[in-house]
């Protein structure tokens, strides 16, 4: 979570001068060559088959969905909002778990991740002016990554997660070209400040992918997934830092109720196994 909130933050920064396709290009060959090399390196093969796997071209494409809404929204919404409306996705994925996968989950845990979504609410004020409709870029990308991190329960086990994240960053190169297409921008040379910048998102992000990746292929969903809630506590320090974003005192509560369900959801889950 602090990797993905940095790159967050480093993105937001270049958001403003270079375009998003260009953005979407670097991050996904920067990306494809990390976890690319980690895969080659422990002997991964099959590339083309484990490529064309249903579950992997699906969750293929959720990746897509996911990268296109989330880093729109990251240049244009705040990045305490776009980041706390991110923290609805722990409650879409546990829903999707004990629907499909049929995992328990006790009435208390329900109950603090409710609790949890209601801090979701008090941070973004869906009621303000604030909350409009580039907002539905967050809920669309939030709706995405709960979907892709579903599938990813459902990976074969004898596809590594360095295959499954060079399969899915990769996806971001064909992306990032449609997007310099469509929208008529060209790629600009970066400067020396904008290219350590990416340089840097290019290390921090695929630290934060695989972190996700391997801990939702390994873990119970409903233990994994409130880790995420401190990707909240990250993205409030960057904005005031970097962005000088004050947050309101709503905001701040909202954020203390997230990361207070999510403690709570894991003790919790220890107490369960215990018994």
């Amino acid at each position: 979570m602090a990797g993905l909130a940095i790159t967050d933050a480093l993105l937001k920064l270049l958001g403003g001068a270079v375009p998003l396709g260009q953005l979407l290009i670097i991050q996904g060959i920067g990306g494809t060559v990390i976890f690319g090399t980690l895969a080659l390196r422990q002997g991964d093969t099959n590339w083309v088959a484990n490529f064309l796997l249903p579950v992997v071209l699906w969750r293929n494409l959720f990746e897509m969905i996911a990268a296109l809404s989330f880093l729109t929204a990251l240049v244009l919404v705040p990045l305490s909002t776009l980041s706390a409306i991110l923290q609805a996705n722990p409650l879409i994925v546990t829903l999707g778990a004990a629907l499909w996968f049929k995992e328990p989950v006790g009435a208390r845990r329900w109950a603090a991740i409710c609790v949890g979504l209601f801090g979701v609410l008090l941070v973004i004020q869906p009621w303000s002016d604030s909350f409009g409709a580039l907002a539905l870029l967050c809920v669309l990308a939030t709706v995405a990554l709960a979907v892709r991190d579903l599938i990813t329960r459902r990976l074969p086990k004898d596809l590594s997660t360095y295959q499954a994240a060079t399969y899915a960053i990769v996806t971001m190169i064909p992306i990032g070209c449609l997007v310099l297409l469509v929208t008529g921008d060209s790629m600009i040379r970066p400067n020396t400040t904008q290219t350590l910048l990416l340089i840097t998102t290019v290390l921090t992000m695929p630290i934060g992918y695989f972190g996700i990746t391997a801990a939702m292929r390994v873990g119970d969903v409903a233990v994994v997934t409130p880790f995420r809630y401190t990707r909240i506590l990250f993205a409030l320090i960057l904005a005031a830092v970097i962005f000088k974003e004050r947050p309101d005192a709503l905001t701040l509560l909202g954020a203390a109720i997230i990361v207070a369900s999510g403690l709570y959801t894991i003790w919790r889950e220890h107490a369960r196994r215990d018994a």
